[in-house]
């Protein structure tokens, strides 16, 4: 998977992340030894535009670990397709909620809002179809709305605690990854 993204040339022998020792090194301080292959499988999935899982990576975990720096590793290695989404936005049925993302393919919110107003109305049903391959409307700033289905995957950060997520389909929509202490 990373090789097919960054072009590089193929050799005559495996290649595994150990043979990565700087990288390899920084997911093990971040990720507990059961999670890496699922994070390393998702971010190598965020490559690619059209596979067909309709699901999100949520990283949560205390301040300063590093779990910012995965998405700027992501942002590096993916030229074209990346682009910042506010999960608050998206919750709150924004007017604007999915401007800019037209044609993205990872979607990444490297500081997720942890608490929300008393009485706040948070509504699940803009990213449960922006990452469920339904329609949705775009509107783009000054522009006609227009129907659209993102194929875009997502990655949320967060720091504990995380706000409660009660909406099943948001749920089931979640791969959710607890960074080391």
């Amino acid at each position: 998977f990373y090789t097919y993204q960054v072009n590089a040339n193929y050799l005559n022998e495996d290649i595994t992340v150990e043979d990565i020792p700087k990288f390899w090194d920084f997911v093990n301080q971040v990720f507990k030894e059961n999670d890496i292959p699922t994070v390393l499988s998702y971010y190598a999935y965020s490559f690619y535009p059209d596979f067909p899982i309709h699901k999100v990576l949520v990283i949560l975990g205390r301040e300063r670990v590093g779990k910012g720096t995965n998405a700027r590793i992501l942002q590096g290695i993916l030229e074209k397709g990346y682009k910042p989404i506010a999960l608050d936005r998206i919750l709150t049925a924004d007017r604007f909620q999915f401007s800019g993302i037209l044609g993205a393919n990872l979607l990444v919110d490297a500081e997720v809002k942890k608490n929300y107003r008393r009485g706040s109305v948070i509504d699940w049903r803009g990213f449960n179809s922006l990452f469920g391959g339904d329609e949705i409307a775009y509107e783009g700033k000054g522009k006609e709305v227009t129907g659209y289905v993102s194929k875009a995957k997502g990655i949320f950060i967060g720091n504990l605690p995380f706000f409660k997520v009660s909406n099943p389909a948001a749920i089931a929509r979640m791969i959710v990854i607890e960074t080391k202490d």
